[in-house]
Formats: C-alpha cells, sequence, structure tokens
C-alpha cells in the first residue's frame, strides 16, 4: 500500500489512502473478487495509532483490462485523521501565550525602553527558536503546511510590537 499525502493543513490534516487488492495470475473466468452486496469492508479490531484516529472509507469493484485477460479487484479506503491534541499542548498554546505576552509590552510605560525591548525581543527570540524546533519534527514537504503559516502569523504579531514601540519612540 502506499499513500500519497497532502499535508496543507497539518497538522489538522485527513490522509485518504487507498488499498487495492487483485488477481495477478488468475483472470475473471477462474477466480473473481467482489464485496458481498450489503457488506462494506470493516475492522475487526480497533487499531489505535498514537496520532492518528482510524477508519475505513469506501468500497469498490473494479476490473483490469489487459491485452490477455480481464482481472478483477477490489477497493477500500483508509482514513487516518491526525489526532490535534499534541499540537494544541507543544504548539498552539505555547505560542499563543507568547504573543499575549508581548502585547503585554503596551502596559509598560513608553520611557521604559530596556523592559519593554526585552520584553519583545524575548519574545520574538522564543517563538523563533519554537518554530525552528516544531519544523524538525514534522513531515518535510516542499510547500507550506498549516502550522507554518501560524508559527509566522505569531512571530509576525511580536514583530508588530515591536515596529509599534519603534514608531512610538520617534
Amino acid at each position: 500500500m502506499a499513500c500519497a499525502m497532502d499535508f496543507h493543513f497539518y497538522p489538522a490534516d485527513t490522509q485518504h489512502c487507498q488499498v487495492d487488492m487483485k488477481s495477478f495470475a488468475y483472470s475473471n473466468k477462474i477466480l473473481r473478487l467482489d464485496w458481498r452486496e450489503g457488506k462494506e469492508a470493516s475492522m475487526l479490531h480497533d487499531i489505535r495509532l498514537p496520532s492518528f484516529d482510524v477508519g475505513l472509507g469506501n468500497t469498490l469493484n473494479f476490473s483490469v483490462n489487459t491485452s490477455s485477460a480481464t482481472y478483477s479487484g477490489i477497493r477500500f479506503t483508509v482514513i487516518l485523521r491526525r489526532s490535534i491534541s499534541f499540537h494544541m499542548l507543544q504548539t498552539y498554546f505555547p505560542s499563543s501565550l507568547f504573543v499575549i505576552i508581548s502585547f503585554l509590552s503596551f502596559l509598560v510605560a513608553p520611557e521604559s525602553i530596556p523592559g519593554r525591548m526585552t520584553l519583545c525581543m524575548t519574545t520574538l527570540l522564543t517563538l523563533t527558536a519554537m518554530f525552528a524546533a516544531v519544523r524538525q519534527n514534522t513531515p518535510t514537504v516542499s510547500y507550506v503546511k498549516g502550522l507554518d503559516i501560524w508559527m509566522v502569523g505569531c512571530m509576525i504579531c511580536v514583530f508588530f510590537t515591536l515596529l509599534e514601540y519603534t514608531v512610538l519612540l520617534k
């Protein structure tokens, strides 16, 4: 089984993997694979994966025509829905707190330059380090994932608190 995965919405993604079972050596004249009428694929036991909820999707009968014969096959879909609780606790919640902490710098008096700059720079550097750590534990793909957009958005919010303070000083 091979499954082309789409990580655009990672970590809130759902993967649909098709599983084909077909006859390799016996044509339809000898062996015919079909789903029973009214029956679909089902799991005998609950499959537990640490970061996924596993389910089964649609079923299908199909045939493959070759120059020598016609071969039957059946298909079902394995649905892997990623559990987001890990990323909520490890990424979304802490990064949200850092953005809120950077917004608290608006409560610091504008005359307190070292305190305000330290607060903003520390949160920005912490978010940058967090983003680097998160990127190491995510799938490597050539496009932007939902988690990347979130982390960059958090860093932009903190950067704008620094920019606002710079404008305030001038």
